[in-house]
């Protein structure tokens, strides 16, 4: 049965924990642009084809690799949606919490820039699908060691660089002081969808604050956040799956 959606991950934690919470089996051929591919069923409940899809492993972090990855996987799979999973650093002072769920409303690629004495962002802004968005609106935000999550909708920032510099993220508020976090691959995830007309949909959990605490916070977070984000991903794609508004084309 084809797939009808593409998950991408880009660290192993993020992919370990979609497979303990989506039943997966390994690809019987990987293309060897990704490091791993898995087969995805959502279950037998109400069997049809939105319930399988493909879970991508990345053979790198950054825009790039997430930019080519997406565009081979569209032309291999040829995906009702893409979806983005994964972790990011997060906005102290937008009152993002370690822990909490973020889904963009907008991706904000901010590498593009003009260095001539002051720095000026040429600005790439993704909008995700309204539908997709809608469905997340309404998932349950899954109890993990005895806490539920907030879930924020807003602005993500994406760029190749990691950001662990509370300086670094106040020179990105100043930017855009909207934002809620910061990431890597969702603007090249984001451009390829784009271009190809695909529906796409970005879901990260904050394991960090982006600034000098970040491995420590990682090295504490990682594991429940990964296991946070598997969980509301399984549950969007449920509802996806089993949704009939949005349509056959979706």
């Amino acid at each position: 049965m084809s797939p009808a959606f593409v998950v991408l991950a880009a660290l192993p934690e993020e992919t370990e924990a979609l497979m303990r919470r989506i039943q997966s089996r390994h690809l019987s051929t990987t293309p060897p642009i990704f490091d791993n591919c898995y087969e995805l069923d959502l279950g037998e409940a109400h069997e049809h084809a939105r319930r399988h899809g493909i879970l991508v492993q990345l053979a790198g972090t950054g825009r790039v690799s997430a930019a080519v990855a997406t565009v081979h996987a569209i032309h291999t799979w040829d995906p009702r949606v893409v979806l983005v999973a994964g972790t990011a650093g997060g906005f102290r002072d937008r009152d993002v919490s370690l822990g909490d769920l973020l889904v963009a409303t907008s991706i904000l690629d901010y590498e593009t820039q003009r260095v001539d004495g002051g720095n000026t962002v040429r600005w790439a802004v993704f909008q995700p699908d309204a539908g997709l968005l809608d469905l997340a609106r309404s998932v349950a935000v899954p109890l993990i060691l005895g806490r539920r999550p907030q879930v924020h909708f807003g602005p993500v920032l994406s760029g190749d660089k990691i950001v662990a510099s509370k300086a670094a993220v106040d020179a990105l508020l100043k930017l855009r002081p909207d934002a809620l976090a910061v990431e890597m691959e969702g603007g090249g995830v984001a451009l390829a969808a784009a271009m190809s007309s695909v529906p796409f949909l970005m879901i990260r959990g904050v394991v960090d604050y982006a600034d000098e605490k970040k491995r420590q916070d990682a090295e504490q977070w990682s594991k429940p956040v990964c296991e946070t984000v598997a969980l509301f991903v399984r549950a969007l794609l449920e509802s996806w799956a089993d949704h009939r508004a949005l349509g056959d084309a979706q």
